[in-house]
Protein backbone atom coordinates (compact mmCIF):
# COMPACT_ATOMS: atom_id res chain seq x y z
CA UNK A 1 0.00 0.00 0.00
CA UNK A 2 1.37 3.19 -1.19
CA UNK A 3 2.27 5.86 1.47
CA UNK A 4 0.52 9.07 1.57
CA UNK A 5 -2.62 7.24 -0.47
CA UNK A 6 -6.13 7.74 0.57
CA UNK A 7 -6.18 4.07 1.58
CA UNK A 8 -3.08 4.25 3.81
CA UNK A 9 -4.24 7.53 5.75
CA UNK A 10 -7.71 5.51 6.48
CA UNK A 11 -5.51 2.60 8.31
CA UNK A 12 -3.77 5.61 9.79
CA UNK A 13 -6.58 7.27 10.85
CA UNK A 14 -8.96 4.15 12.31
CA UNK A 15 -5.64 3.02 14.10
CA UNK A 16 -5.02 6.00 15.94
CA UNK A 17 -5.90 4.89 19.71
CA UNK A 18 -5.70 8.88 20.72
CA UNK A 19 -8.33 9.16 18.96
CA UNK A 20 -12.08 8.33 20.05
CA UNK A 21 -14.57 6.39 17.75
CA UNK A 22 -16.48 10.03 16.68
CA UNK A 23 -13.10 11.46 16.04
CA UNK A 24 -12.18 8.43 13.87
CA UNK A 25 -15.67 8.62 12.48
CA UNK A 26 -15.08 11.91 11.58
CA UNK A 27 -11.64 11.98 9.87
CA UNK A 28 -12.26 8.99 7.77
CA UNK A 29 -16.04 10.17 6.33
CA UNK A 30 -13.88 13.64 5.76
CA UNK A 31 -10.94 11.90 4.07
CA UNK A 32 -13.19 9.95 1.71
CA UNK A 33 -15.10 12.90 0.96
CA UNK A 34 -12.27 14.20 -0.45
CA UNK A 35 -10.96 12.06 -1.92
CA UNK A 36 -14.44 11.15 -4.03
CA UNK A 37 -15.29 14.32 -4.79
CA UNK A 38 -18.80 14.02 -3.09
CA UNK A 39 -21.08 16.66 -0.96
CA UNK A 40 -21.39 14.40 1.82
CA UNK A 41 -20.25 11.36 3.81
CA UNK A 42 -22.23 9.74 6.29
CA UNK A 43 -22.42 6.25 8.52
CA UNK A 44 -26.46 4.95 8.82
CA UNK A 45 -27.60 2.68 11.67
CA UNK A 46 -30.42 0.27 10.40
CA UNK A 47 -33.18 -0.37 12.65
CA UNK A 48 -33.75 -4.24 12.58
CA UNK A 49 -37.66 -3.02 14.25
CA UNK A 50 -38.78 -0.64 11.60
CA UNK A 51 -37.68 0.74 8.18
CA UNK A 52 -36.33 4.10 10.10
CA UNK A 53 -32.33 4.23 10.39
CA UNK A 54 -30.77 6.60 12.21
CA UNK A 55 -27.86 8.83 10.94
CA UNK A 56 -25.13 8.42 13.63
CA UNK A 57 -22.10 10.82 12.01
CA UNK A 58 -22.15 12.93 9.04
CA UNK A 59 -19.78 15.39 7.43
CA UNK A 60 -20.74 17.53 4.85
CA UNK A 61 -24.02 19.94 3.72
CA UNK A 62 -24.76 20.89 7.58
CA UNK A 63 -26.43 23.69 6.26
CA UNK A 64 -28.44 21.84 2.86
CA UNK A 65 -31.25 20.28 4.29
CA UNK A 66 -31.43 17.75 1.71
CA UNK A 67 -28.10 15.96 2.22
CA UNK A 68 -28.20 13.86 5.83
CA UNK A 69 -27.38 15.61 9.05
CA UNK A 70 -25.95 13.55 12.69
CA UNK A 71 -29.47 12.27 14.15
CA UNK A 72 -31.86 12.56 10.85
CA UNK A 73 -34.23 9.21 10.60
CA UNK A 74 -34.59 8.11 7.35
CA UNK A 75 -37.10 5.71 5.91
CA UNK A 76 -34.83 2.43 4.33
CA UNK A 77 -36.94 2.29 1.47
CA UNK A 78 -36.21 5.57 0.24
CA UNK A 79 -32.82 5.26 0.18
CA UNK A 80 -30.45 3.28 -2.67
CA UNK A 81 -28.71 1.37 1.07
CA UNK A 82 -32.05 -1.01 0.86
CA UNK A 83 -30.01 -2.20 -2.62
CA UNK A 84 -26.88 -2.31 -0.86
CA UNK A 85 -27.69 -4.10 2.02
CA UNK A 86 -30.23 -6.55 0.20
CA UNK A 87 -27.33 -7.06 -2.08
CA UNK A 88 -24.32 -7.59 0.22
CA UNK A 89 -21.81 -5.57 -2.19
CA UNK A 90 -21.03 -2.06 -2.57
CA UNK A 91 -23.49 -0.19 -5.05
CA UNK A 92 -21.70 2.49 -7.11
CA UNK A 93 -23.86 5.27 -8.97
CA UNK A 94 -22.31 8.14 -10.85
CA UNK A 95 -25.54 9.43 -12.86
CA UNK A 96 -28.53 7.76 -11.27
CA UNK A 97 -31.22 8.84 -13.47
CA UNK A 98 -29.67 8.44 -16.67
CA UNK A 99 -27.35 5.21 -16.50
CA UNK A 100 -29.96 2.90 -15.78
CA UNK A 101 -28.72 1.18 -12.45
CA UNK A 102 -31.70 1.91 -10.71
CA UNK A 103 -35.96 2.78 -11.24
CA UNK A 104 -36.71 6.59 -12.02
CA UNK A 105 -39.11 5.92 -9.34
CA UNK A 106 -36.03 4.79 -7.16
CA UNK A 107 -34.10 8.04 -7.67
CA UNK A 108 -37.05 10.40 -7.37
CA UNK A 109 -37.43 8.87 -3.55
CA UNK A 110 -33.62 9.10 -3.11
CA UNK A 111 -32.85 12.81 -4.60
CA UNK A 112 -29.17 11.82 -4.70
CA UNK A 113 -27.76 11.00 -8.58
CA UNK A 114 -24.69 9.93 -6.91
CA UNK A 115 -23.92 7.58 -4.49
CA UNK A 116 -21.52 5.01 -3.44
CA UNK A 117 -22.05 2.58 -0.37
CA UNK A 118 -21.51 -0.17 1.27
CA UNK A 119 -22.64 -2.42 4.24
CA UNK A 120 -21.20 -2.26 7.64
CA UNK A 121 -20.73 -5.53 9.63
CA UNK A 122 -20.86 -6.22 13.45
CA UNK A 123 -20.40 -9.02 15.10
CA UNK A 124 -21.55 -11.13 11.59
CA UNK A 125 -24.04 -8.91 11.34
CA UNK A 126 -25.47 -6.26 8.96
CA UNK A 127 -25.26 -2.94 11.36
CA UNK A 128 -25.85 -0.50 8.51
CA UNK A 129 -24.40 1.70 5.89
CA UNK A 130 -21.46 3.54 5.20
CA UNK A 131 -22.31 6.16 1.81
CA UNK A 132 -20.74 9.01 0.16
CA UNK A 133 -23.51 11.11 -1.49
CA UNK A 134 -23.94 14.23 -3.62
CA UNK A 135 -27.35 16.00 -5.14
CA UNK A 136 -25.55 16.34 -8.80
CA UNK A 137 -24.18 13.84 -10.86
CA UNK A 138 -20.69 12.69 -11.20
CA UNK A 139 -18.53 13.11 -14.05
CA UNK A 140 -16.72 9.76 -14.27
CA UNK A 141 -17.54 6.29 -12.82
CA UNK A 142 -16.31 5.40 -9.50
CA UNK A 143 -13.51 3.41 -9.97
CA UNK A 144 -11.96 -0.01 -8.41
CA UNK A 145 -9.64 1.62 -6.15
CA UNK A 146 -12.67 4.45 -5.19
CA UNK A 147 -14.53 1.27 -4.17
CA UNK A 148 -12.16 -0.59 -2.42
CA UNK A 149 -11.69 2.35 -0.94
CA UNK A 150 -15.04 1.96 0.97
CA UNK A 151 -14.76 -1.53 1.25
CA UNK A 152 -12.07 -0.96 3.55
CA UNK A 153 -13.34 1.81 5.29
CA UNK A 154 -16.28 -0.20 6.02
CA UNK A 155 -14.55 -2.91 7.16
CA UNK A 156 -12.55 -0.89 9.82
CA UNK A 157 -15.59 0.48 11.03
CA UNK A 158 -17.22 -2.62 12.20
CA UNK A 159 -14.25 -3.35 13.52
CA UNK A 160 -14.35 -0.44 15.53
CA UNK A 161 -17.74 -0.06 16.61
CA UNK A 162 -17.66 -3.54 17.58
CA UNK A 163 -14.87 -2.62 20.05
CA UNK A 164 -17.10 0.33 20.99
CA UNK A 165 -19.80 -2.00 21.63
CA UNK A 166 -17.68 -4.51 23.65
CA UNK A 167 -16.68 -1.98 25.70
CA UNK A 168 -20.29 -0.61 26.23
CA UNK A 169 -21.06 -3.72 27.52
CA UNK A 170 -18.59 -4.47 29.80
CA UNK A 171 -18.66 -1.00 31.46
CA UNK A 172 -22.67 -1.97 32.14
CA UNK A 173 -21.50 -5.68 33.82
CA UNK A 174 -19.16 -3.64 35.93
CA UNK A 175 -22.74 -1.72 37.45
CA UNK A 176 -24.37 -4.96 37.78
CA UNK A 177 -21.48 -6.60 39.56
CA UNK A 178 -21.55 -4.15 42.41
CA UNK A 179 -24.36 -5.57 44.24
CA UNK A 180 -22.21 -8.90 44.45
CA UNK A 181 -20.35 -9.06 47.50
CA UNK A 182 -16.61 -8.70 46.59
CA UNK A 183 -15.62 -12.12 47.81
CA UNK A 184 -17.66 -13.94 45.28
CA UNK A 185 -16.70 -11.12 42.00
CA UNK A 186 -13.27 -12.01 42.61
CA UNK A 187 -13.74 -15.60 42.62
CA UNK A 188 -16.05 -15.43 39.68
CA UNK A 189 -13.62 -13.71 38.07
CA UNK A 190 -10.69 -15.06 39.00
CA UNK A 191 -11.85 -18.85 38.33
CA UNK A 192 -9.98 -20.87 35.92
CA UNK A 193 -13.17 -22.51 35.03
CA UNK A 194 -16.48 -20.87 33.79
CA UNK A 195 -18.82 -19.88 36.78
CA UNK A 196 -22.30 -18.88 37.06
CA UNK A 197 -24.59 -17.51 40.21
CA UNK A 198 -28.19 -19.03 39.59
CA UNK A 199 -31.43 -17.40 41.23
CA UNK A 200 -32.68 -20.64 44.00
CA UNK A 201 -36.04 -20.50 43.32
CA UNK A 202 -36.46 -19.61 39.46
CA UNK A 203 -33.00 -21.02 38.21
CA UNK A 204 -32.40 -17.82 36.24
CA UNK A 205 -28.83 -16.45 35.81
CA UNK A 206 -27.53 -13.44 38.34
CA UNK A 207 -24.04 -13.64 37.15
CA UNK A 208 -21.28 -15.04 35.31
CA UNK A 209 -17.75 -14.80 33.59
CA UNK A 210 -16.03 -14.09 30.89
CA UNK A 211 -15.09 -17.79 30.64
CA UNK A 212 -18.74 -18.65 30.49
CA UNK A 213 -19.40 -16.58 27.91
CA UNK A 214 -16.62 -18.55 25.76
CA UNK A 215 -17.41 -22.05 26.59
CA UNK A 216 -21.26 -20.83 25.69
CA UNK A 217 -21.19 -18.16 22.42
CA UNK A 218 -23.62 -16.24 24.05
CA UNK A 219 -23.07 -12.48 24.33
CA UNK A 220 -24.04 -11.01 27.81
CA UNK A 221 -27.31 -9.83 27.20
CA UNK A 222 -28.28 -13.24 26.14
CA UNK A 223 -27.24 -14.62 29.62
CA UNK A 224 -28.78 -12.34 31.50
CA UNK A 225 -31.72 -12.61 30.38
CA UNK A 226 -31.51 -16.73 30.69
CA UNK A 227 -32.09 -19.28 32.70
CA UNK A 228 -30.04 -22.62 33.77
CA UNK A 229 -32.78 -24.62 31.74
CA UNK A 230 -31.62 -22.55 28.62
CA UNK A 231 -28.29 -23.89 28.44
CA UNK A 232 -28.85 -27.98 29.35
CA UNK A 233 -30.26 -30.31 27.10
CA UNK A 234 -33.87 -31.04 28.40
CA UNK A 235 -33.06 -34.20 30.02
CA UNK A 236 -30.28 -32.71 32.27
CA UNK A 237 -33.22 -30.61 33.64
CA UNK A 238 -34.61 -32.75 36.23
CA UNK A 239 -31.47 -32.52 38.19
CA UNK A 240 -31.83 -28.34 38.79
CA UNK A 241 -35.48 -29.12 39.71
CA UNK A 242 -34.43 -31.57 42.05
CA UNK A 243 -31.95 -28.73 43.25
CA UNK A 244 -34.37 -25.84 43.49
CA UNK A 245 -36.94 -27.88 45.20
CA UNK A 246 -34.62 -28.90 47.61
CA UNK A 247 -31.71 -27.25 48.31
CA UNK A 248 -30.37 -29.59 51.23
CA UNK A 249 -29.97 -32.09 48.07
CA UNK A 250 -26.49 -30.18 46.89
CA UNK A 251 -25.31 -30.16 50.84
CA UNK A 252 -24.19 -34.00 50.49
CA UNK A 253 -20.51 -33.83 49.46
CA UNK A 254 -20.24 -37.08 47.23
CA UNK A 255 -22.97 -35.64 45.08
CA UNK A 256 -22.39 -32.01 44.43
CA UNK A 257 -20.22 -32.95 41.17
CA UNK A 258 -21.99 -34.00 38.23
CA UNK A 259 -21.00 -34.88 34.71
CA UNK A 260 -23.60 -33.09 32.37
CA UNK A 261 -23.56 -31.72 28.67
CA UNK A 262 -23.88 -27.56 28.21
CA UNK A 263 -25.42 -26.50 24.76
CA UNK A 264 -23.63 -23.85 23.04
CA UNK A 265 -25.76 -20.42 21.34
CA UNK A 266 -24.85 -22.89 17.49
CA UNK A 267 -26.52 -26.27 19.50
CA UNK A 268 -23.09 -27.72 19.97
CA UNK A 269 -22.47 -30.14 23.09
CA UNK A 270 -19.66 -29.89 25.15
CA UNK A 271 -19.07 -32.27 28.04
CA UNK A 272 -18.64 -30.92 31.53
CA UNK A 273 -18.35 -31.58 35.12
CA UNK A 274 -20.66 -29.59 36.97
CA UNK A 275 -20.02 -28.48 40.97
CA UNK A 276 -22.64 -26.95 43.04
CA UNK A 277 -22.46 -24.90 46.18
CA UNK A 278 -24.63 -22.49 47.79
CA UNK A 279 -24.18 -18.91 48.06
CA UNK A 280 -25.63 -15.95 49.88
CA UNK A 281 -26.52 -12.46 48.02
CA UNK A 282 -27.93 -9.79 49.07
CA UNK A 283 -29.69 -11.92 51.97
CA UNK A 284 -30.76 -13.94 50.00
CA UNK A 285 -29.33 -17.77 48.89
CA UNK A 286 -28.28 -18.54 45.22
CA UNK A 287 -26.35 -21.34 43.65
CA UNK A 288 -22.94 -21.01 42.28
CA UNK A 289 -21.79 -23.62 39.80
CA UNK A 290 -18.27 -24.30 38.73
CA UNK A 291 -18.31 -25.76 35.33
CA UNK A 292 -15.27 -27.20 34.22
CA UNK A 293 -15.30 -28.38 30.16
CA UNK A 294 -13.83 -31.98 30.14
CA UNK A 295 -13.31 -32.27 26.42
CA UNK A 296 -10.41 -29.92 26.46
CA UNK A 297 -7.58 -32.30 26.40
CA UNK A 298 -9.82 -33.73 23.43
CA UNK A 299 -9.97 -30.43 21.61
CA UNK A 300 -6.20 -29.51 22.36
CA UNK A 301 -5.16 -33.01 20.69
CA UNK A 302 -7.07 -32.27 17.44
CA UNK A 303 -6.22 -28.77 17.26
CA UNK A 304 -2.64 -29.94 17.67
CA UNK A 305 -3.34 -32.74 15.10
CA UNK A 306 -5.22 -29.84 12.42
CA UNK A 307 -2.32 -27.58 12.64
CA UNK A 308 0.35 -30.23 11.91
CA UNK A 309 -1.11 -31.38 8.69
CA UNK A 310 -1.83 -27.44 8.16
CA UNK A 311 1.73 -26.73 8.54
CA UNK A 312 3.31 -29.97 6.18
CA UNK A 313 0.92 -29.08 3.48
CA UNK A 314 1.89 -25.06 4.20
CA UNK A 315 5.11 -26.22 3.62
CA UNK A 316 4.88 -28.61 0.36
CA UNK A 317 5.95 -25.61 -2.26
CA UNK A 318 7.20 -22.52 -1.99
CA UNK A 319 5.63 -19.09 -1.93
CA UNK A 320 2.63 -19.80 -0.51
CA UNK A 321 0.92 -19.25 2.46
CA UNK A 322 -1.85 -21.32 4.54
CA UNK A 323 -5.57 -20.45 5.81
CA UNK A 324 -7.99 -21.91 8.36
CA UNK A 325 -11.36 -20.97 8.79
CA UNK A 326 -14.52 -22.48 11.14
CA UNK A 327 -17.56 -21.93 9.82
CA UNK A 328 -19.11 -21.70 13.33
CA UNK A 329 -17.10 -18.60 13.85
CA UNK A 330 -16.39 -17.80 10.28
CA UNK A 331 -13.20 -16.43 11.89
CA UNK A 332 -9.92 -16.83 9.52
CA UNK A 333 -6.24 -18.11 10.54
CA UNK A 334 -3.53 -17.26 8.40
CA UNK A 335 0.18 -17.84 8.08
CA UNK A 336 2.54 -15.66 7.93
CA UNK A 337 2.94 -15.90 3.74
CA UNK A 338 -0.73 -15.09 3.62
CA UNK A 339 -0.65 -11.67 5.71
CA UNK A 340 2.11 -11.00 3.29
CA UNK A 341 0.44 -11.94 0.27
CA UNK A 342 -2.97 -9.65 0.96
CA UNK A 343 -0.84 -6.81 2.71
CA UNK A 344 -2.95 -7.08 5.73
CA UNK A 345 -1.18 -6.52 9.72
CA UNK A 346 0.16 -9.68 10.54
CA UNK A 347 -1.23 -11.10 13.97
CA UNK A 348 -5.26 -10.23 12.72
CA UNK A 349 -8.12 -13.09 12.53
CA UNK A 350 -10.60 -11.47 10.15
CA UNK A 351 -14.12 -12.13 9.67
CA UNK A 352 -14.45 -13.89 5.97
CA UNK A 353 -17.12 -11.24 5.21
CA UNK A 354 -14.01 -8.84 5.99
CA UNK A 355 -11.71 -10.40 3.51
CA UNK A 356 -13.86 -10.56 0.93
CA UNK A 357 -13.39 -6.77 -0.10
CA UNK A 358 -10.20 -7.53 -0.89
CA UNK A 359 -11.06 -10.03 -4.03
CA UNK A 360 -11.43 -8.70 -7.33
CA UNK A 361 -14.97 -7.78 -7.54
CA UNK A 362 -15.19 -9.46 -10.66
CA UNK A 363 -14.23 -12.90 -9.25
CA UNK A 364 -15.84 -12.73 -5.38
CA UNK A 365 -19.01 -14.39 -6.85
CA UNK A 366 -16.91 -17.28 -7.62
CA UNK A 367 -15.30 -17.70 -4.54
CA UNK A 368 -18.71 -17.36 -2.94
CA UNK A 369 -20.08 -20.14 -4.97
CA UNK A 370 -16.96 -22.50 -4.20
CA UNK A 371 -16.87 -22.17 -0.51
CA UNK A 372 -20.85 -22.52 -0.54
CA UNK A 373 -20.35 -26.04 -2.54
CA UNK A 374 -17.43 -26.97 -0.13
CA UNK A 375 -19.98 -26.26 2.73
CA UNK A 376 -22.74 -28.00 1.60
CA UNK A 377 -21.03 -30.95 -0.33
CA UNK A 378 -17.72 -31.20 1.16
CA UNK A 379 -16.05 -30.99 -2.82
CA UNK A 380 -12.60 -28.75 -2.73
CA UNK A 381 -12.07 -26.39 -4.35
CA UNK A 382 -8.92 -25.02 -6.73
CA UNK A 383 -9.53 -21.65 -8.16
CA UNK A 384 -7.48 -18.58 -9.83
CA UNK A 385 -8.31 -15.32 -8.53
CA UNK A 386 -7.40 -11.25 -8.54
CA UNK A 387 -6.64 -9.63 -5.52
CA UNK A 388 -6.45 -5.85 -4.74
CA UNK A 389 -4.56 -5.71 -1.52
CA UNK A 390 -4.60 -1.52 -2.20
CA UNK A 391 -5.23 0.65 -5.00
CA UNK A 392 -1.73 0.10 -6.69
CA UNK A 393 -1.31 -3.52 -6.88
CA UNK A 394 -3.02 -6.46 -8.57
CA UNK A 395 -2.25 -9.72 -7.94
CA UNK A 396 -2.91 -12.94 -9.46
CA UNK A 397 -3.82 -15.98 -7.04
CA UNK A 398 -4.21 -19.45 -6.62
CA UNK A 399 -6.90 -20.87 -3.89
CA UNK A 400 -7.11 -24.51 -2.93
CA UNK A 401 -9.43 -25.02 -0.65
CA UNK A 402 -10.13 -28.72 1.11
CA UNK A 403 -12.96 -29.30 3.82
CA UNK A 404 -12.07 -30.04 7.27
CA UNK A 405 -14.23 -32.17 9.79
CA UNK A 406 -14.97 -32.69 13.68
CA UNK A 407 -14.27 -36.15 14.90
CA UNK A 408 -17.94 -36.57 16.03
CA UNK A 409 -19.22 -35.84 12.13
CA UNK A 410 -17.40 -37.48 9.80
CA UNK A 411 -20.49 -36.09 6.96
CA UNK A 412 -20.47 -32.48 7.85
CA UNK A 413 -17.59 -30.09 6.83
CA UNK A 414 -16.70 -27.84 9.99
CA UNK A 415 -14.17 -25.07 7.99
CA UNK A 416 -11.92 -25.02 5.24
CA UNK A 417 -8.08 -25.71 5.70
CA UNK A 418 -6.25 -24.80 2.60
CA UNK A 419 -2.95 -22.89 0.19
CA UNK A 420 -2.51 -19.50 -1.40
CA UNK A 421 -0.33 -19.31 -3.88
CA UNK A 422 1.12 -15.32 -5.38
CA UNK A 423 1.23 -16.88 -8.79
CA UNK A 424 1.39 -13.14 -10.26
CA UNK A 425 5.10 -13.94 -11.88
CA UNK A 426 3.97 -16.83 -13.85
CA UNK A 427 1.52 -15.05 -15.79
Amino acid sequence: MKSGSPHFKLYEIIDNNSLSLEEKQEKALSLGKRYLDVENGHIKRQDKNSNMDEIIFSVGGEDNSVLPNKGDRIDRCNTYCLNAIESNYTLALSDAPNKGIVTQKEYEKSVFSCYLGTPIFVQGEVYGTVCFVSIGHREDDFNTNEKVFIEILARLLGREIESNLYENQIQEKTKQEENIKSKYKTFINLSQNAVIIIDSESGNIREYNDKMMNLTSYSESELYNMSIFDIHPKEYHHIYEKIINNSNSIMNKSDNKKEMIIRTREGTKIPVELSISKVNIDDKVNFMCIIRDISNREKRERELRMQKEFLQETQKTANVGGFETDFSTNTLKLSNETYRIFDVPFGQNPKFEEWVPIIHPEDRPKLLKARKKLKETGESYNLELRIIPDEDTLRLIRIIGNPQYNDDDKNKPSGISGIIQDITEQK
